[in-house]
């Protein structure tokens, strides 16, 4: 068993619009039964287009239009990746599963978890991977310890007794720990989430 954990790298400005909408229709096809029937997926796709081709920010008093990718900070942005990243990666993970070469691929988003028969099949998945599409690239790592999001997943004493993996929480190396001290400055609900209050 070889664990591995990836990172789609810069994943919302390197989405190829054109494939990214051409896997929204297809989503539209393949989940019909989620959709509402009385909105049409002619309306879906065009408001879509809207909000992909009409990103305009302005940076030293000039406009500027986004054409690779989606922004960010608008709300289709995360179900347009998870969509675009299903479309590209579906087929190869098939693949590896029908070949007894991946036995879990789990993702987050931009952030994979999968686990391989061995370090040659993680190898050749990443390599493949790489080559779905020329502006979608994941740093990955893997063996018995890999870091996932905010764990580290490792075989450790319970893969021993019950063929299960251990986990325990990941702090990055560039976790600062910057917390506001009680005795400053700002405002209570900077401390502390704000109290509903009945009105």
């Amino acid at each position: 068993l070889d664990i591995s954990s990836a990172d789609v790298s810069a994943l919302y400005p390197s989405i190829d619009l054109k494939r990214g909408m051409d896997a929204v229709t297809n989503t539209l096809k393949e989940f019909k039964h989620l959709v509402p029937a009385e909105i049409p997926h002619a309306t879906i796709m065009r408001v879509l287009e809207l909000v992909l081709h009409c990103n305009i920010i302005m940076y030293d008093n000039r406009f500027w239009q986004q054409v690779i990718g989606t922004a960010m900070g608008t709300p289709v942005a995360v179900v347009f990746a998870v969509i675009f990243m299903y479309h590209l990666e579906k087929d190869l993970v098939n693949n590896f599963k029908r070949r007894g070469l991946l036995l879990r691929y789990r993702r987050y988003i931009d952030d994979i978890l999968a686990l391989f028969k061995d370090k040659a099949s993680r190898e050749l998945f990443w390599q493949r991977f790489n080559a779905l599409d020329p502006l979608i690239k994941v740093t990955n790592e893997g063996g018995d310890s890999v870091p996932f999001m905010d764990l580290v997943i490792y075989k450790g004493p319970s893969m021993r007794s019950r063929r299960t993996l251990d986990t325990q929480l990941y702090q990055k190396p560039i976790n600062r720990y910057l917390y506001l001290p009680p005795s400053s400055f700002h405002t209570k609900n900077a401390f502390a989430p704000a109290t509903p209050t009945n009105g």
